[in-house]
């Protein structure tokens, strides 16, 4: 009961605050934020600051202490956005469908290539190392369905992978160090 006085109490100084400081306020977020359009946004995010860390009772320059406020919530919103396009981002990348569309020689290449590379990794591996590199990259399937397919944990199926790719990369480098010297 007594959060809830403290709080209608917070909201009634903050509501004062802000009915004696508004063009203060409006002016002091224009000044600081070159996007135009989250004016508001960072008004409503002050008065919710203010109410949930009200103005001190022994802050004299409460339009000092007001700019201030203002500065951290509006390189607070900056941040939120950056990292919110950032996030966007990513996402995008992730699941964006590649819109360069290779020729049909250069899908034959990749496919030769892919299946060389399978070739080396099936002829020079040990069967677990090689099995659990074709259903991870092959069979596209996550490592615990990988692991239930190989019939082993999921930390014998990360093992044998790792050290399935370290063994699998050794050799194509070496394979393309030899292709390399017979030109």
């Amino acid at each position: 009961m007594e959060a809830i006085l403290q709080a209608a109490d917070n909201v009634k100084q903050a509501a004062k605050i802000f009915e004696e400081n508004t063009d203060l306020i409006r002016i002091a977020i224009r000044s600081k934020v070159n996007d135009k359009s989250v004016i508001d946004d960072i008004f409503q995010d002050l008065f919710l600051s203010l109410v949930h860390n009200p103005v001190p009772s022994n802050i004299e320059n409460v339009e000092g202490y007001l700019r201030r406020a203002i500065r951290n919530d509006v390189i607070d919103a900056a941040i939120k956005r950056r990292c919110h396009r950032i996030r966007e981002q990513k996402y995008a990348e992730m699941y964006m469908v590649s819109t360069k569309y290779d020729s049909p020689e250069d899908t034959v290449t990749m496919c030769d290539t892919i299946q060389r590379i399978f070739e080396i990794i099936e002829n020079n591996l040990p069967s677990h190392e090689a099995r659990a590199l074709v259903e991870k990259h092959r069979y596209n399937k996550d490592d615990g369905e990988a692991a239930e397919a190989m019939g082993v944990t999921r930390r014998s199926f990360s093992h044998y992978l790792c050290t399935g790719l370290k063994k699998a990369r050794r050799y194509i480098s070496q394979n393309n160090s030899e292709q390399n010297k017979r030109r």
